[in-house]
């Protein structure tokens, strides 16, 4: 390793903890919630009603919630959430959420009909 590179490198890695630190600190949700498919997603004391015959899943506004991981906001996440709005659920299936944030996909399948969700 040349010299000075370790010094780029331990500068690039505060760098990246700062923004990591940032990302997890603000919420992708706006007052209002957010509305994928037939999914609306709203914080914790956001008092809007779902709208249409769409279902609402509530996050907590702390842990997960709070940092923008499950909320929804993320472009996978989204699709997601409008596939499950899209397909719909048999009486005996069942949906397993991969994800490692709030497990709002789960909730999403739960509340679109779905058996069991986990």
């Amino acid at each position: 390793m040349r010299r000075g590179s370790g010094i780029a490198l331990k500068q690039a890695m505060q760098r990246t903890a700062l923004l990591l630190v940032v990302a997890r600190t603000s919420s992708l949700v706006p007052e209002g919630g957010i509305l994928r498919g037939r999914v609306h997603v709203v914080l914790e004391g956001d008092a809007t009603p779902p709208p249409g015959d769409a279902v609402q899943v509530v996050l907590g506004t702390g842990e997960t919630a709070a940092g923008g991981w499950g909320d929804g906001a993320h472009p996978s996440t989204a699709l997601c959430l409008e596939w499950l709005s899209e397909r719909g659920f048999g009486e005996d299936e069942a949906f397993l959420d991969y994800g490692c944030g709030s497990g709002v996909l789960a909730i999403a399948a739960r509340k679109l009909g779905c058996r069991e969700a986990v």
